[in-house]
């Protein structure tokens, strides 16, 4: 019933202002919708902001793959915006290859946004050199788009 999805996902969000965790232990029994990975996302990022590491841990051990990758996703993003440097080399430990990327790429992104030189230089001497060069080439997307 989308009524009742959008009703917890909202109930959800709203108790991620007040408790980030127990919103996300709540929003993570929803059965599985694209509603349950916002709630538990926004729960997830709202966490971040209060203890980093009980929320990176949780979302870790998730079970559930979607989840979990959802809410890998929204440590790095959250981290992001108030450590960029220490979100993007916590992103490259992260074990599902797709989930590393695109942490990587957010985190990565943020950083080159706050200080180039050091986020630039970290980029190069990654040693994957696919990924070097998508990191490089968002980047350059991303400048485009500013000028």
């Amino acid at each position: 019933d989308p009524v009742r999805e959008q009703a917890f996902t909202q109930i959800a969000k709203i108790m991620a202002l007040e408790n980030p965790e127990e919103a996300a232990r709540y929003a993570i029994q929803f059965p599985s919708s694209h509603g349950k990975q916002q709630a538990v996302g926004f729960a997830v990022s709202q966490w971040t902001l209060t203890d980093l590491e009980s929320a990176s841990r949780w979302a870790s051990e998730l079970p559930d793959e979607t989840s979990r990758q959802t809410s890998l996703i929204s440590v790095a993003r959250s981290w992001a915006n108030f450590d960029p440097k220490a979100a993007t080399e916590w992103a490259l430990t992260l074990e599902s290859p797709d989930v590393r990327r695109t942490a990587l790429l957010t985190a990565a992104g943020k950083w080159e946004e706050s200080d180039p030189t050091p986020a630039a230089q970290w980029i190069g001497a990654l040693t994957d050199g696919e990924l070097r060069q998508e990191l490089r080439n968002q980047i350059s997307r991303a400048l485009h788009q500013k000028g």
